[in-house]
Parts: structure tokens; C-alpha cells; sequence
């Protein structure tokens, strides 16, 4: 059966099927935060702000969620089957966007810490960088911080298709448009 019993302290409440399952939902005090644990681990809490926080006892926003041991902090799907997940690169902790189709997980877009997102890459070299495994074209922006073009088109190869620089030149094979 399930047992519902009152902790030791006030507003404290134990919410149990065994001794070794207990789940504790405590407030400690009036105002206090509510928290979740298993074990007793805390979980989750909100704060008396309304703030939710997962693995973290100090949520710094309205849903803060860490996690140290995988990339995939929320996942979104229909069943296992087709899911998105996004999350942060263990590596660099850049934020990524995951898609998964039943075999395959592929990273669909990547958001570097320096600003650069890459679409199709878990490598932006630009500030906008979009690759393609079907040797479809790099499209590649110049921004503003750049003073020798405007836009890059290039092959799987790195080859320059297509150049459009910052003055209005534009060039096809070739990468010095006059």
C-alpha cells in the first residue's frame, strides 16, 4: 500500500510504497521552497518565487535544469520513437538542438558560445554556418566584422562557388570579384 505520513519537522510529508521508495515533499517552513527526493537526494524544488529548479537546490530563473552526466537536459517526442532534445555539449557547453528518428540521433543545430550557429554542423567556423551531409552547399555570412566579403557559397570540399563581398562584387569561380 501507500503510506502518507508527517516528517519530523513542520510542513513535511512523506508520500511512500516501501521503506526503500520514500519520496519527501518538504517545505520546512511557511514561505520556504518546496522540494522533491528520492532517496534522500533532493531532485527538484520551487522556490517560494515560483522558480523550478531540477539538480539544482538554487534555481537562478523560472526552470533552471542542470545535469553532469548527459547533453540531453529535455527531450520532446512522440514515444521513443521520433524526439528532439535540447541540451549543451559536454565539450564546450555549447547549446544544441538534436533530432532523433528511431535509429539515429543527428545534431540539427548548433550554438556556439562565441555567437556562431551552425546548421548541419557541430562545428560553426562563422557566425552562421549551414552544411549539409547530401554535399549540398555551405552557405557562409561575412557579418559585420568582416571587410573582405558579404557572402560565401561553398562545395563539401571548401571550394568557393559563389562570392558576393562587402563592396557589391560578385564573383563565380573565383575568389577575388572585380
Amino acid at each position: 500500500g501507500i503510506t502518507l505520513s508527517a516528517g519530523a519537522q513542520n510542513h513535511q510529508w512523506f508520500l511512500s510504497s516501501d521503506v526503500v521508495n520514500v519520496h519527501n515533499i518538504a517545505t520546512g517552513s511557511a514561505g520556504a521552497a518546496h522540494t522533491w527526493q528520492m532517496g534522500g537526494v533532493e531532485k527538484m524544488r520551487i522556490t517560494a518565487a515560483g522558480k523550478v529548479g531540477i539538480s539544482t537546490s538554487s534555481p537562478s530563473s523560472k526552470l533552471t535544469v542542470y545535469d553532469t552526466t548527459s547533453d540531453e537536459q529535455i527531450k520532446l517526442g512522440y514515444s521513443s520513437t521520433y524526439e528532439w532534445s535540447l541540451g549543451r555539449a559536454a565539450a564546450d557547453g555549447s547549446l544544441v538542438i538534436k533530432g532523433y528518428n528511431g535509429a539515429s540521433s543527428t545534431n540539427v543545430a548548433h550554438f556556439n558560445l562565441n555567437g556562431n550557429v551552425g546548421i548541419g554542423t557541430s562545428s560553426p567556423s562563422s557566425a552562421l554556418h549551414v552544411d549539409s551531409p547530401n554535399d549540398g552547399p555551405i552557405f557562409d555570412s561575412g557579418g559585420t566584422g568582416n571587410t573582405n566579403h558579404a557572402l560565401l557559397v561553398r562545395d563539401s570540399g571548401n571550394n568557393q562557388l559563389l562570392r558576393v563581398n562587402n563592396n557589391g562584387n560578385v564573383g563565380i569561380g573565383t575568389s577575388s570579384p572585380s
